[in-house]
């Protein structure tokens, strides 16, 4: 997820209301970074990093056995995998192409739409600067016990991502009820 072309933070999300807009809903976003890194020097055994996510304040740091919320190397929370469950779904996200930097190199564009169109999906001729807009395919990472929502470029890796997180804590819940011995 580190080598994405863009990572967005979901801050809002609303059903969009615009007359004649191609959008569904409308969202702020602010740009953020994900990493790989340890806290606090916290090195698993098997790595010498784990998957950070950052929302622009606080670091997640998603160990093997547990997340590490931390605002600051003092001020951090530490919560068990079963509390943190990651979803994943696709999201088509209109972009508009007259600034080139917010254009990702790594998503698909999986077709073209109109700034105004009509109720049957075609261009809106009354106005003539109709701007023609890509439709690209995101992946949304939802972490709902968190309250955050990440969108990334590159749609198959955010999608792997969650995969191998939920496997992996499919798997430590596996092996936790293995080592309870009834009495």
């Amino acid at each position: 997820l580190c080598t994405c072309d863009r990572i967005w933070l979901v801050s809002s999300k609303n059903i969009n209301f615009e007359n004649k807009s191609s959008a569904l809903f409308s969202f702020d976003r602010k740009s953020v970074i994900f990493s790989k890194q340890c806290f606090n020097n916290v090195i698993p055994k098997d790595t010498l990093f784990v998957p950070t996510l950052n929302d622009g304040i606080i670091n997640y740091y998603i160990y093997p056995q547990y997340v590490v919320i931390a605002k600051e190397k003092t001020d951090f929370e530490i919560l068990s995998l079963e509390e943190i469950s990651i979803n994943f779904e696709c999201q088509n996200v209109i972009e508009d192409n007259s600034s080139k930097d917010q254009m990702p190199n790594d998503s698909q564009i999986i077709r073209y739409t109109y700034q105004r169109i009509n109720k049957d999906g075609s261009p809106d001729l009354r106005f003539k600067d109709n701007k023609k807009l890509p439709v690209y395919q995101y992946g949304s990472m939802i972490i709902e016990s968190l309250g955050l929502t990440f969108m990334i470029s590159n749609a198959d890796k955010a999608k792997a991502f969650v995969n191998a997180y939920n496997n992996h804590k499919a798997v430590m819940r596996l092996q936790s009820t293995k080592n309870i011995k009834p009495q």
